[in-house]
């Protein structure tokens, strides 16, 4: 359950780990995360039905206001989650399970399904934009496929306008996707 908590909001794991049942607001379906490394990282984060339904499942502690607990009763620290994560690449074989990775996972994810860049940089507590694109925009080779077919749909559309226009939209669509390969093949 915590991993999937962890990956839905791509919260860096101190937030995650300071997450308070007052941080919680049900009715407006959102974590206001009040304990950053940045300024920026303060704000409030949309919550989807499924870390909802792992919110409502949570039991509320005696000892304190914490939202996330070890079996210990402990809060949850960023030891126990390396810890939780360590049993995860045992089992599953994955040789690299973070919450970091979880974050990436979540904005790149974001990114292929046409959130709002602006938006998804505010989500993660981000000031600038440029970040959030340099940071976490490598998609997989299905996603640049999949835009690679929106050049060739837009080949098939009729249009009025004249041929030599759309020829050159082509091409400055094709430089700008080759760009986008470029800079990905950096980050």
């Amino acid at each position: 359950m915590l991993q999937s908590f962890s990956c839905a909001p791509g919260l860096r794991a101190e937030e995650f780990c300071n997450l308070q049942w007052n941080d919680y607001n049900a009715k407006k379906q959102i974590i206001y995360v009040r304990k950053s490394k940045t300024e920026a990282g303060i704000r409030p984060v949309p919550l989807v039905k499924e870390t909802q339904q792992i919110l409502l499942v949570q039991h509320k502690s005696r000892f304190d206001n914490h939202i996330f607990h070890c079996s210990n009763g402990n809060p949850i620290s960023i030891s126990s989650l390396e810890k939780l994560y360590l049993r995860l690449r045992r089992l599953t074989g994955i040789p690299f399970i973070t919450t970091h990775v979880y974050r990436h996972t979540f904005a790149t994810r974001a990114l292929e399904d046409g959130m709002n860049v602006k938006a998804l940089s505010q989500i993660l507590g981000h000031t600038d934009v440029a970040f959030t694109i340099k940071r976490y925009c490598s998609p997989d080779v299905a996603f640049l496929r999949e835009q690679g077919d929106k050049i060739d749909m837009l080949q098939r559309k009729p249009s009025g306008e004249p041929l030599t226009v759309l020829v050159s939209q082509q091409a400055q669509m094709i430089e700008n996707l080759q760009k986008v390969i470029e800079q990905l093949q950096h980050c």
